[in-house]
Order: C-alpha cells, then structure tokens, then sequence
C-alpha cells in the first residue's frame, strides 16, 4: 500500500519481545494493534528490566514492537471517503501533547508546502487502503529530515479535527454524514487559521461538574460537552480561538489560546 511507517515487528510472547528488541535498541515503543488512543495502548521500554513489564500490561492482547522515532513535530490530517469512493483531505494540523493528550491543535500546521502536500496524498493512500465510509483521523510524525511517517488512524471523527467546525468551509461532523450518506464530499478549504485547545480536567478535581467559565474574547468559541464527571486529563470540552481578522499570526492566536486556557474556571 505504500504507506509510509517506521519499522516495526509483531510481538507474540514476552520471550519473543526479548528477542527482537535488539533489532531496533532501546528506546522502542511496544503497542496494541487495535484500539489504542490518549496514550493508552503503548509502552516505551527503555531499559531491558522493562521487557517483562512492558509486555504484561497488555494482557495478551495482540501487540507490535516499533521503532522510536525522533520526531520534530506531531500532524494529522482529517480525510474522509464517501460509499461512492470519492475522497477528500483537509489540510494538516499540528498537534501539541500533555501526558500523551492532545492539548492544543494548530490549524494549519507549521510545516512547509512539500511536507504538507505529501501528508495530504499519504492520508488519501491510507483512505483507498482501508476502503472505509467516513472520517478518519490519521496521525503523522515529521522527521528531522523531512520524512512524513504515519503513527495511528482512527476510523471516526477525531479530536484534531474540532477546529473544522470554525475554521472550514465544512466541518468534520458535516463531512462525515456527507459521507457515509453517499453524499458529494463538501470543500475542505481552510477559510480561517485556528488554535484549538481541548479542556482538560485538572489533576487535583474529581466529582460532578456543572460547566465552565472562561475568558470573552472576539473569535473564541466554546464546546461544552456536558459530562456528568470531571477527572484529571478528562476530555471536558473545548474551545477554538479563530483569526476572523485573517491576520494569519500563528503565534499570536496561540498566545491568546494559552491566555484563555489559563482563565478557565471549573463550576462545581
């Protein structure tokens, strides 16, 4: 299928992890095939005392081992493809992590047009590979060398793609009913840049929760999605902060971003 990935080797007992490790040294990243996400289904072993360890948190589940990748930056791309075929990209975002939690996505992405264009055509490879209805997240390492590496797909409408619902002509959930309809795929045009930051729950905060207050500001838009239960790295909501003056700051957008975030306060 010609989809870029780092090298990796399937794993069927601890004795074969100790094994196979020394093909790819340490650190190396020991992961679930299917249904890993936040973090959750990957273990980094850095040190051989780790092997056992590693391989018994997953219970058996079938697991791979990967080789670590030195990365400069995280991206994704939002791609979805309709019963008819028809596939359509966003462009990339960057993705910024806190204890392997998306915090904040940047939209479009800091990378130069060569790179972007190919996590464009990769995402569309992984698409006609899967040959699946709907939207589909698929995460990317950038290399020091520029090489684009795909890190994990997820088969749904996916948290980095949150900023659609401001920043494009048609958003994620939009697309994703365009698809799985049968529909023409709306435009995927980036009308307007656009941080976006996810509101997590605070390590020190457990219990019921009622909403949240934030800092007012001119392009901010707020996503409450109205759990019963906040608890730490919870995923509570989120807020996108758009450049509706189309200044194209990247910078200042996250400055404001950081400003907000810093300003939320939790009702109880």
């Amino acid at each position: 299928n010609e989809i870029p990935v780092t090298d990796f080797l399937q794993i069927t007992s601890a004795l074969d992890l100790e094994q196979k490790i020394p093909s790819f040294g340490y650190p190396s990243m020991l992961k679930l095939r299917r249904n890993a996400y936040d973090g959750k289904g990957n273990y980094k072993i850095e040190i051989p005392k780790q092997i056992i360890e590693g391989y018994s948190k997953f219970n058996g589940n079938p697991v791979f081992l990967e080789k670590h990748v030195n990365f400069v930056c995280e991206i994704s791309v939002i791609a979805a493809r309709s019963t008819n075929g028809e596939i359509a990209a966003y462009p990339p975002v960057e993705n910024i992590h806190e204890e392997n939690i998306l915090r904040m996505t940047i939209a479009p992405a800091r990378i130069n047009k060569k790179i972007a264009a190919e996590a464009e055509q990769i995402a569309k490879k992984v698409m006609n590979a899967f040959q699946g209805a709907g939207v589909f997240g698929i995460e990317m390492f950038v290399t020091e060398d520029e090489k684009v590496l795909v890190n994990e797909i997820a088969p749904r409408v996916h948290n980095s793609g949150h900023h659609t619902l401001q920043s494009s002509v048609t958003s994620q959930f939009e697309q994703h009913l365009r698809a799985i309809l049968g529909l023409k795929l709306g435009k995927t045009d980036l009308l307007h840049y656009t941080v976006m930051c996810n509101i997590l729950g605070p390590n020190d905060l457990k219990g019921q929760c009622k909403s949240v207050t934030l800092k007012q500001a001119e392009g901010v838009y707020l996503k409450w999605y109205q759990k019963d239960e906040i608890k730490p790295l919870r995923k509570m909501g989120h807020f996108n902060v758009v450049d509706i003056n189309d200044t194209r700051n990247t910078n200042s957008l996250i400055s404001k971003a950081e400003e907000i975030r810093k300003s939320i306060s939790f009702i109880m």
